[in-house]
């Protein structure tokens, strides 16, 4: 029985009624919570032990059901006080929960149970325990199975319990995040990667605001890299359904930017539609965006498709406005493709008849030619035949018809005035005239008479002339002067030919501008008669004169043309005034291609001074030839825009305004620039090599690129927007390495020979067969002084078995057959199939790319080694080993190998550098700049890793995609730490491997000298105290102590005199003894001053101190001499000293 407390009693009740498993665990619950709960001496009952509970425990689980259990609370008091490890702890709540959620779904039990065990109120590390349980585990495995497709009817209770918040959370951000992940990583985005993301974002949109925004803060790093994944595929499955769930669930806690480019790549997508507060809001602002842009098409077709979405009024309205907006629009493909043919495609001539004749008004004004049939319009809409037909229009009368055609003659002169006249030369001496597909139906014809009539009307009127373009005019004026007109049948209503020619002439010359001057100038040729041209020169002139500063690069173009015409010194004051307008506009391309000239040729212009702002121009250095000129131009020139330059690198207007350029640059007029790595001081061979070999870089001559003579790698930039954009990032230096120094000869057939020379000097071309295959012929046979040839250099029949002798022409033989060569060629394709196939993953085509390059490789390789057996290398490569040591050839080499891989890194930290000295933050790279490199793992690393490590964000130039990367300090010490070749500290890349060794080594020297002659300054300084132990022997001895102390300043100083005055000491009276004793105290002293002096505390040398004192105290005297000496020899050390930091 139990004792006699109320408790006990109650419990004894409890017993009875429930003679239970569970009795035994509130009886382990009571017994450990209150002191006067213990059992009767004379009741025999089962100990409560540990190993007996767990017994209990573990039958509860196998036997008992339980949704019947009744004190779980008391159970899970056991779980937490028992004296079990932590381990055990969670693994037995594991189950417990487990059992619980399978058998007691529906009921009460297992919500019970997780409020007991996270209430803290049973003891024990409740919370520890119930983290554990979510994290991992059965139970954790239970939950998952349970909770898995989302919120439930059968699952409900689990989302409901806020004390399994923490593992929802992290169920979502684990896999939502794995999603993420998936579609980032994948190169081909499918259904798997898409819906996975899908679903785990829909389950988790159907929770709590609460829940959303803990998981949204642990995926939230992962938004940028997926709508750049996003931005920069063309296509990928599933893309507008990704948008649209992470807009539905995440929208209002994305930052603004990802956000605003989420939302636009949904605006893109057709899935867009006006239902919904969000869809029916961005769907207006898409449908005014487009408005805007003018674009029918757009306002037609999914997304938007007003036809469908917006009822018929409102689309009437939205088509007037656009019509009424494009009067400003010249492209004539955007008007077809964008306005007509959707306009006839929707059929909104018939829905909206009123509209009809803006649309054929806008054909007329804007494209006559295709309306009239000159021109073909391939996707002409098929109404238009229809309704310009007098046999079949139901909407316009002949009449009407007729009034249309004559309208769109009329501005077919003015808009192609050429067409025009080659239609009326058609027409003439025709009666029927000539026909026309009007409105893309044959059959319609212009009589000569009509054509004739438009012609007079629009000649005689100086209102419908000044609508006609400068060109066009010209063009006019000039089919007038070649009397391709019958001029009598153009004499109505002008006095003359000649008045109509000049009537014509004064309308160009009043709208002339710089375009179309050149052109102009053309014009006059067949002008007559010659007062009559010279007249019409002689004005041409004066408006090149009047306007000087706009038409000065014009008129060094067409001088030669017209100066005969002009008054005798018009010429000289012409080219005088266009020389202070090229001053004033510091333009240094018109002044070295046309001025500097010309003072190079002339013996009297020769020595005359050139202008200030081209004096140090970088144009200046493609004039000259001679290195000492050249570097004192390059170490003072000056950038071709208003920035300051740096030593190794320039910014110059490029050469290459055209060439390979994104359209909306050109299109917007925006100028191109070369921004450069030099070299600073290029030695001999490095300058022949920059104005000589880098026309190696695939023939392409590249010498007067940058600064010309140094530029070792450069980036085509310019500042669309007032933004340093870098288009293309390039350099001649990998191409010099392998053709020149490398030997290596074109991996794929070259349709360009490559010379080679014997050891002999006689000169070769590698050539390649069209059929494949590769040979060499002779070109030039070496010669010695007298004319007599020096051979081939090798043996022939090394080549050609059987052959002796051959002429010098006939000397052609096979390096590699066509069978050979076409077998390399055959097992590449192979891979170049699957690397240009768009099926294939990205890494299969990366990987293909790259078995195919080694191909090709392999076969240059072994064509070298062909010529290398016979002793042919590169023409270049000879030059420069006939003229140079092999030290500076060698020399030369290594640095064009570390830029080789460097310059991308080296002009982007330029570009930086750049960009903060215009104060800019940022500089823009552009995306599709990369798209010329051939090595894809090298794009990769420019156009993806580096932007990716500089924290680069997704922007737009012109509508061209950039990344935009900060420029700062950080970035650029980044860019430094990833080249791929890194150089010590204080290495210059614009310097050879050798000076860079020169300038350390002086450097060492100048900083050991200085350590040198410094040395005493540096010395530690002697205090009263210091210069004690000496005094107190000299007082000892009772004797003055000498001046000469007074000049004593260092410790080495102190040591000397001491051992000067050492025997007038001994001879009053002082010892031995204490004359080393006073040595020691200051040799310790002395060491302290060296080891300090040459940073030998980090070889631990600061322990000879203690170990000096110790041998004097031992009057070891003898050692205690040789250790001192030993460290006093380092600072006498002159190779120590020059080592200075490597000691």
């Amino acid at each position: 029985m139990y004792k006699g407390s109320r408790i006990n009693k109650f419990f004894k009740l409890f017993k009875i009624a429930n003679n239970s498993l569970e009795s035994k665990f509130v009886e382990y619950m009571l017994s450990n919570s209150f002191p006067d709960f213990r059992k009767e001496e004379d009741e025999e009952e089962e100990s409560l032990t540990t190993d007996s509970m767990k017994l209990l425990f573990q039958k509860i689980l196998d036997e008992v059901d339980v949704s019947s259990l009744n004190h779980i609370g008391a159970i899970i008091f056991w779980i937490l006080n028992e004296r079990i490890t932590p381990e055990e702890q969670s693994d037995y709540a594991a189950k417990l929960f487990a059992k619980l959620v399978d058998a007691d779904y529906y009921g009460d039990k297992f919500l019970l149970a997780l409020r007991h065990l996270s209430s803290g109120r049973h003891g024990g590390n409740s919370q520890a325990v119930l983290d554990s349980i979510i994290s991992h585990g059965v139970f954790r495995d239970t939950l998952d199975r349970k909770t898995k497709g989302g919120l439930s009817h059968d699952n409900y209770r689990i989302y409901s319990s806020r004390e399994l918040w923490p593992y929802l959370i992290s169920k979502y951000i684990m896999s939502i995040g794995t999603a993420m992940d998936s579609v980032i990583a994948s190169d081909s985005v499918g259904w798997e990667e898409s819906g996975s993301l899908i679903r785990s974002i829909e389950e988790l949109d159907r929770l709590g605001v609460n829940l959303k925004d803990s998981v949204f803060n642990g995926i939230k790093n992962k938004f940028s890299a997926i709508v750049d994944k996003f931005e920069d595929r063309s296509y990928m499955y599933q893309r507008a359904e990704m948008t649209e769930s992470m807009l539905d669930a995440f929208d209002s806690l994305l930052d603004e930017d990802i956000s605003l480019r989420l939302n636009k790549i949904y605006a893109k997508s057709e899935r867009m539609s006006p239902s919904g507060t969000r869809g029916m809001e961005q769907y207006v602002q898409e449908v005014k965006k487009a408005i805007g842009r003018n674009d029918l098409s757009e306002l037609y077709s999914p997304p938007l498709d007003i036809g469908t979405n917006l009822p018929e009024n409102l689309q009437r309205n939205i088509v007037h406005s656009v019509l009424s907006n494009i009067s400003e629009v010249d492209d004539i493909d955007f008007l077809k493709g964008k306005i007509i043919e959707p306009f006839f495609k929707e059929k909104l001539n018939q829905k909206h008849p009123d509209l009809l004749n803006h649309i054929t008004e806008l054909m007329i004004a804007k494209m006559p030619s295709y309306f009239l049939g000159i021109n073909y319009w391939y996707s002409a809409p098929e109404e238009l035949s229809n309704l310009f037909d007098p046999a079949t229009s139901n909407v316009f009368d002949k009449s009407k018809i007729d009034e249309y055609k004559n309208k769109a003659l009329k501005s077919l002169f003015i808009v192609s005035t050429n067409d025009f006249i080659v239609l009326m030369n058609k027409a003439e001496g025709n009666e029927e005239g000539v026909e026309l597909n009007f409105a893309g139906k044959a059959g319609s014809m212009a009589s000569w008479e009509t054509l004739r009539s438009i012609f007079n009307e629009v000649i005689s009127e100086k209102e419908s002339l000044d609508k006609i373009t400068p060109s066009n005019l010209i063009s006019l004026f000039k089919n007038l002067q070649d009397k391709k007109l019958d001029e009598s049948d153009f004499r109505k209503g002008v006095d003359d030919f000649s008045g109509m020619t000049a009537n014509l002439f004064n309308i160009i010359l009043e709208k002339l501008d710089p375009s179309a001057c050149e052109e102009f100038s053309d014009a006059f040729y067949n002008v007559e008669p010659e007062e009559l041209k010279t007249e019409l020169i002689k004005r041409f002139g004066e408006k090149i004169e009047n306007n000087i500063n706009e038409f000065y690069k014009c008129y060094m173009k067409i001088n030669y043309k017209i100066n005969r015409y002009l008054d005798r010194r018009v010429p000289e004051r012409l080219q005088r005034k266009s020389l202070q307008a090229v001053i004033d506009a510091k333009d240094s391309v018109t002044y070295f291609d046309h001025f500097y000239t010309n003072y190079d040729m002339h013996p009297s212009y020769r020595y005359a001074l050139i202008p200030e702002p081209f004096r140090y121009s970088l144009k200046r250095l493609e004039k000259i030839n001679d290195i000492v000129e050249a570097k004192e131009i390059h170490s003072k020139s000056i950038n071709d825009i208003d920035v300051e330059s740096f030593s190794d690198s320039k910014i110059k207007y490029s050469g290459y305004q055209d060439q390979q350029r994104a359209s909306e640059l050109m299109e917007n007029n925006v100028s191109r620039y070369d921004l450069t790595q030099d070299n600073t001081d290029p030695t001999p061979i490095m300058y022949d090599i920059n104005k000589e070999l880098v026309s190696a870089a695939d023939f392409m001559m590249h010498t007067n690129l940058g600064s010309s003579g140094f530029t070792s790698a450069w980036a085509l930039i310019s500042f669309p927007e007032d933004k340093l954009l870098i288009e293309q990032i390039q350099s001649d230096y990998p191409v010099v390495l392998d053709r020149t120094f490398n030997r290596m000869p074109p991996s794929k057939k070259s349709y360009r020979s490559i010379s080679y020379k014997s050891n002999t000097g006689s000169r070769f071309e590698l050539k390649y067969r069209d059929d494949g295959g590769a040979y060499i012929k002779l070109q030039a046979m070496a010669k010695d002084e007298q004319g007599e040839d020096l051979g081939l250099g090798f043996d022939v029949t090394q080549l050609q078995e059987g052959v002796s002798e051959l002429e010098a022409d006939e000397v052609e033989l096979e390096i590699m057959s066509p069978e050979v060569f076409s077998d390399y060629t055959d097992k590449a394709k192979k891979f170049e199939e699957i690397s240009s196939n768009y099926r294939s993953t990205e890494e299969e085509q990366q990987n293909a790319y790259k078995e195919a390059s080694n191909i090709y490789r392999s076969r240059a390789k072994e064509i070298r080694s062909r010529l290398d057996n016979l002793g042919l290398i590169p023409s270049s490569l000879y030059g420069l080993q006939e003229k140079y040591p092999e030290t500076e050839v060698m020399d030369a080499k290594k640095h064009i190998d570390v830029i080789s891989q460097n310059y991308p890194y080296l002009i982007i930290i330029n570009a930086m550098k750049t960009a903060l000295k215009m104060e800019q933050e940022f500089i823009y790279l552009l995306k599709s700049g990369g798209s010329s490199i051939q090595n894809k793992k090298k794009r990769k690393k420019i156009y993806s890793d580096l932007p990716n490590s500089l924290g680069a964000t997704n922007d737009k130039i012109l509508e061209m995609n950039v990344f935009k990367i900060p420029a700062t300090s950080e970035n650029i010490a980044k860019v430094k730490a990833m080249m791929p070749i890194k150089k010590a500290h204080g290495y210059s890349y614009s310097l050879l491997p050798s000076q860079n060794k020169a300038i350390m080594q002086r450097r060492h020297k100048e900083e050991r000298r200085e350590k040198k002659t410094e040395q005493n300054k540096r010395d530690i300084k002697l205090s009263r105290d210091q210069i004690m132990p000496v005094k107190v022997l000299f007082d000892k001895a009772e004797i003055p102590i000498p001046d000469e102390i007074n000049e004593v300043d260092t410790v080495g100083d102190l040591l000397k005199f001491l051992n000067i005055h050492k025997n007038l000491l001994r001879s009053n009276g002082i010892t031995k003894k204490d004359i080393n004793k006073a040595h020691g105290e200051i040799a310790r002293l002395r060491l302290a001053e060296i080891i300090e002096s040459f940073g030998l505390r980090k070889f631990g040398m600061e322990k000879a101190i203690p170990l000096y004192g110790l041998l004097i105290n031992c009057n070891l005297n003898k050692e205690a001499e040789e250790l001192f000496n030993m460290i006093e020899n380092i600072s006498n050390n002159e190779n120590l000293l020059l080592r200075g930091d490597s000691l």
